[in-house]
């Protein structure tokens, strides 16, 4: 397999690693019923955990190779979302 699909491929499992959480939260029967006000802070909170994840992730070589580098720009951009989505779900 070449490089660029490869590193493609690796982007889109990883992607949807972060996205299962998300996913399978906002599918619970134990949402149903709920304002809508509190399934986004619900989901706010699962998404906030799940890039939590990514940060313990950025200094190893696997996601290295996956976002291409520049681990200190990724860590702020992952810093501040992480803080937002926080403050969202509280």
């Amino acid at each position: 397999m070449d490089k660029p699909l490869q590193k493609w491929l690796g982007q889109v499992v990883f992607a949807a690693l972060l996205m299962l959480p998300t996913l399978l939260a906002a599918l619970s029967p134990l949402q149903t019923g709920r304002a809508t006000i509190w399934l986004l802070g619900t989901l706010a909170g699962v998404l906030s955990l799940s890039l939590m994840v990514v940060q313990v992730f950025l200094p190893t070589r696997w996601l290295n190779a996956l976002i291409g580098g520049n681990n200190w720009r990724w860590h702020s951009i992952l810093g501040v979302s992480v803080t937002g989505l926080a403050i969202a779900h509280v």
